[in-house]
């Protein structure tokens, strides 16, 4: 925020959020997947510009996956994913939604190797939606 000269209501209203979700991000939360989209065309940065953990994000802390004092993202989502896709045909499906090889799904899941952040911030868009269809349907 002190980067770009911003406040939180200013990160909301660019997110599409209310202040109190972007303190929530400021005290360890993140945002999904369509937020970082929104701030980041908003501010003429990328989104790997958020989860680059070598520099300071929007906040001090929240945008790097590694930071301290803050849960890793992309093992909770990795987590997230295998959950999504524990049925039988819904790994395939991802790999189409997102328009990559079937092995490439597998070796993220399997931790083989690491999606770059805008294929992660994709994963984090397609699990959300798996995730409000499965509550839609309980």
């Amino acid at each position: 925020m002190a980067e770009h000269g911003l406040n939180q209501k200013q990160v909301a209203d660019a997110a599409g959020v209310s202040e109190p979700a972007v303190s929530k991000w400021m005290n360890g939360s993140y945002p999904g997947a369509e937020e970082l989209f929104k701030l980041a065309s908003k501010h003429g940065e990328t989104v790997e510009w958020f989860l680059n953990p070598q520099k300071e994000g929007l906040t001090n802390k929240v945008y790097s996956l590694t930071s301290s004092g803050v849960q890793p993202v992309l093992p909770k989502l990795i987590g997230r994913l295998k959950n999504a896709t524990s049925e039988r045909g819904q790994k395939i499906a991802l790999a189409k939604w997102l328009g990559v090889h079937r092995q490439c799904v597998t070796d993220w899941l399997s931790g083989k190797q690491e999606p770059g952040g805008e294929i992660t911030l994709r994963l984090l868009k397609w699990v959300e939606q798996q995730e409000r269809k499965k509550m839609q349907t309980l």
